[in-house]
């Protein structure tokens, strides 16, 4: 029997190299920011701009993975929704699966170093571009369905 699965894409803690939660489908990028929030990562949509105003384009590197529907609940928990860390938002990767991702709170990633590189795994910080100037990148009209496999 197969079974219906969701399209996650993860890029820190529930990486396939520490969770076991789903089935890795490849490695992939999405656009926006990775920050450093101590223990753990958190991605946000900003644009970020040098000094001079010009846009820099950054970008997460992570992992799109396929996880039953009933684990959703679950990873909700562990991500902190409930208490408004994170949200479960849908975002489109590079190679353009449409996939939820566990994004945090504005405040929450304000508060972290930006991780130029988008790996968790590779966390050097510079926070060289003017942070004063980032902005969430335009929302793009998603399909109200979930993402599956």
């Amino acid at each position: 029997m197969i079974r219906k699965q969701i399209l996650l894409f993860v890029y820190g803690t529930l990486r396939t190299e520490f969770s076991k939660i789903g089935f890795k489908l490849q490695s992939d990028r999405v656009r926006g920011c990775l920050f450093d929030l101590g223990a753990f990562p958190g991605y946000y949509p900003f644009e970020v701009q040098d000094s001079e105003g010009n846009p820099i384009e950054l970008s997460v590197l992570g992992e799109v993975i396929a996880v039953e529907p009933r684990l959703l609940p679950l990873l909700d928990r562990y991500e902190g929704i409930d208490r408004g860390l994170y949200s479960r938002e849908k975002v489109t990767t590079e190679s353009g699966l449409l996939c939820y991702i566990y994004q945090c709170h504005p405040g929450l990633a304000r508060s972290g170093n930006l991780v130029m590189t988008g790996d968790w795994f590779d966390r050097d910080h510079d926070q060289s571009p003017d942070l004063t100037k980032i902005e969430k990148v335009e929302e793009e009209e998603y399909n109200e369905t979930a993402p599956e496999a």
